[in-house]
């Protein structure tokens, strides 16, 4: 048996218990998910108490970040995974008791509720570009029920 000598009671492996910080796709993750539930709340917010003439920026500009922020997030989780094909297990399943399952039933309902709200201001925000691509007219029939806006 060999003896080692500590000086510090620092970095004795197998005794000291050891952390692992998450890796960056994580870090981005949370970060644009924040940025992105941030915006969505303040947005429904003014828009319900009827302030949306008042804070425009808020309600109809930053509308395009939601959707992006979490494309690209969502994409960060699943580049992490260890098993990307069993993406899909998280949304066949509801486990009341597992974070992970919430969070994959949320993402779920929001990602596409916030591509509704960009859409839904789309004509208004981006008209040169509405001129050109028309999806409005492509997308007509949906939009209609949707949003119940005349086109």
């Amino acid at each position: 048996m060999q003896e080692e000598l500590f000086t510090s009671g620092r970095d004795i492996p197998n005794i000291d218990p050891s952390l692992e910080i998450w890796h960056w796709p994580i870090s981005l993750y949370l970060f644009l998910g924040g940025i992105a539930a941030g915006i969505l709340f303040f947005a429904a917010l003014f828009y319900v108490l009827g302030k949306e003439k008042e804070y425009p920026a808020a309600v109809k500009f930053a509308s395009i970040i939601p959707p992006i922020a979490l494309s690209i997030g969502l994409l960060a989780l699943v580049y992490d995974l260890t098993h990307k094909l069993y993406t899909w297990r998280l949304y066949t399943t509801f486990r009341i008791e597992s974070p992970m399952s919430w969070g994959a039933w949320v993402l779920l309902i929001v990602t596409p509720l916030s591509f509704l709200w960009l859409f839904s201001y789309y004509a208004e925000n981006y008209p040169k570009t509405e001129e050109k691509l028309q999806l409005l007219k492509k997308f007509k029939f949906l939009i209609k029920r949707l949003f119940k806006k005349k086109i």
